[in-house]
């Protein structure tokens, strides 16, 4: 187990030459795209669960809650001073949402997930995904971005980090919640449908409102001003190479803008689709899983401006003897907490106990109230020869 680290390079391979010793790096946890040898990590590794190799995830031992890990040099990320290890493993929910965008954007006709994206956008759930999803599109531009969510707490913090909440409970008519939610994107006399709806939720309900809200397609839309490449749809010589010819004089506006359902929540299996509502409004449905290098690349990129933020995501820190207790207190909801960070060394200063993080408190629901939420960690690293690194549970 442990998909998630900040290991610290104590030794550097013969083979790598952009890390130096004591450079705090977090890894990309794909370490290759085929699945493990059955005899991979002490003979624990799963090569059914997935078509490639994940660290902590199907390697076996080869995750970052054991002693030694052996990691590829080509997935190590150097880290910025400024970023706190503790805050540095939240790039991964940083990339889940930086990787829908991009899906988003691919959508609308950018195979490199380049291009604007609309001036508002609303996303339902204020867990740590849709805050995150939040803070990306703060980044990307994006000028008013709705938050919907039936915790008060949860949308108390998405409007700290700029967005614009809007409550709802469970029992509230979906038109009612739509209606809602369009007031915020506009006015209450000139409510708005968003180009773009981000289902951070991942259940039925949430993917009808999605699907109700979204706009249908539209020549016209307004997009943010954030400077990016020129993206130009390519006109074609009448040759038989068909070599795309982008003379400036030659360049044609982008394609229609249509309105896009991006699912980056996936709790429930099953939804009901209404494929005559999806052709006749032409809306777009994108599905985003996980993230890819270039996504955690951008996370960990963004980690620097993103942190002070990102650090009300954490309630508290444990040593790694007492996690299992406290997996089997989250299961049990007798502690509630957004993120909890294991520090393996620190057994015996901590013993038993969570230590509150920052002005952060354990026990207060602030976010995700389910026991996956227990996620991140921090190691040592010690880098083995050629291209590959190993992390050691040491002190610093």
């Amino acid at each position: 187990m442990g998909p998630k680290a900040v290991p610290e390079s104590r030794q550097v391979g013969k083979d790598v030459t952009d890390f130096a010793i004591g450079d705090r790096i977090t890894p990309y946890n794909v370490a290759r795209e085929t699945p493990p040898d059955a005899s991979e990590g002490g003979g624990c590794a799963d090569p059914i669960l997935l078509p490639k190799s994940v660290i902590g995830v199907n390697m076996g031992t080869r995750g970052a809650y054991a002693e030694y890990i052996s990691i590829p040099a080509r997935c190590c990320f150097k880290l910025d001073p400024s970023v706190p290890s503790a805050i540095a493993v939240l790039a991964e929910p940083v990339s889940v949402a930086a990787h829908g965008l991009d899906r988003a954007q691919q959508g609308w006709g950018n195979p490199q997930g380049e291009g604007p994206l609309p001036s508002s956008a609303v996303v339902l759930g204020c867990g740590p995904i849709g805050l995150c999803t939040l803070l990306m599109l703060k980044q990307r531009g994006v000028d008013r971005v709705v938050m919907g969510d039936i915790d008060p707490e949860k949308l108390a913090r998405a409007e700290e980090w700029g967005g614009v909440g809007v409550s709802y409970s469970p029992a509230d008519a979906a038109e009612d919640v739509v209606s809602k939610l369009k007031a915020a994107v506009g006015t209450v006399e000139a409510p708005e449908a968003p180009m773009l709806v981000v289902d951070c939720v991942g259940i039925g309900p949430s993917f009808a409102t999605s699907a109700k809200l979204v706009a249908r397609s539209s020549e016209k839309y307004s997009h943010n001003t954030t400077p990016m490449l020129p993206v130009c749809r390519p006109v074609y010589s009448l040759t038989l190479t068909r070599t795309p010819s982008l003379l400036a004089s030659s360049w044609l506006p982008l394609a229609p803008r249509f309105g896009c359902v991006l699912m980056i929540g996936n709790i429930s299996k099953d939804a009901k689709l209404d494929l005559q509502d999806i052709s006749s409004r032409e809306y777009s449905v994108v599905g985003s899983y996980g993230f890819d290098y270039e996504a955690f690349a951008a996370a960990v990129e963004a980690m620097p401006d993103l942190s002070s933020r990102l650090e009300g995501l954490l309630n508290g820190i444990c040593g790694l003897a007492h996690a299992p207790a406290v997996f089997e207190q989250m299961a049990k909801k007798e502690v509630v907490a957004t993120k909890i960070v294991i520090f393996p060394w620190r057994d015996e200063e901590l013993g038993d106990r969570i230590e509150a993080y920052g002005t952060n408190e354990v026990g207060v629901c602030v976010g995700a109230t389910c026991a996956c939420c227990f996620t991140g960690f921090h190691i040592q690293g010690i880098p083995l020869g050629g291209s590959i690194l190993a992390a050691e549970c040491a002190p610093e």
